[in-house]
């Protein structure tokens, strides 16, 4: 009897503790958001337009409109210097649709940078879901996930080639914006 009032104590003992520890989720959020500040990018917390919404998370139960969205990270990469006059584009991209205007954005995806934009949609992982131009940052808002529904942990060194991944595509992005700001507009 004994024996079990001791490993009751240490259970109410150790059991808040472990409370406290990290899932794997959380884990695998700092590699990728510590790798992502290493290549220079920020990381910021965001809500995107879910297009591929159920009717419950268009309408309430009481028959209010609701907005579907759904949490992911927003990680932005500078512009070089602030381009003025660019038309803003925000896609966004669902599970099997493709990629699509914000319609929660005004005017977004309306202009000819769309061309610009295109070859480096085909490029973007499956887990990014939007991705934003503005005059002063080019953002993808990513799942921050492997990309596979494996239930495995990500290593640092994974979470650095995923992020080197999306820097690259962020900067070829950046310098072809850039390019066609400069052809364009000025």
């Amino acid at each position: 009897m004994v024996w079990f009032i001791v490993i009751v104590a240490l259970l109410l003992v150790i059991g808040p503790i472990l409370y406290l520890l990290p899932s794997r989720q959380e884990k695998d959020q700092r590699h990728y958001r510590d790798a992502a500040r290493a290549a220079g990018l920020t990381v910021e917390l965001a809500q995107l337009y879910k297009i591929e919404s159920e009717a419950r998370e268009r309408v309430s139960a009481g028959g209010e409109r609701r907005t579907p969205r759904f949490p992911c990270a927003r990680y932005g990469m500078p512009q070089s210097q602030p381009l003025t006059r660019l038309p803003e584009v925000h896609l966004v991209r669902g599970r099997t649709l493709g990629w699509q205007a914000n319609p929660e954005q005004q005017d977004s995806g309306n202009s000819s940078l769309g061309a610009v934009i295109a070859p480096f949609l085909e490029k973007m992982p499956t887990t990014v879901r939007g991705l934003a131009v503005t005059s002063s940052m080019v953002w993808v808002y990513w799942l921050e996930s492997p990309g596979n529904d494996a239930k495995i942990p990500v290593s640092v060194d994974q979470a650095v080639a995923q992020v080197n991944v999306l820097a690259e595509l962020l900067r070829g992005l950046r310098m072809a914006v850039a390019a066609w700001h400069a052809q364009t507009i000025s």
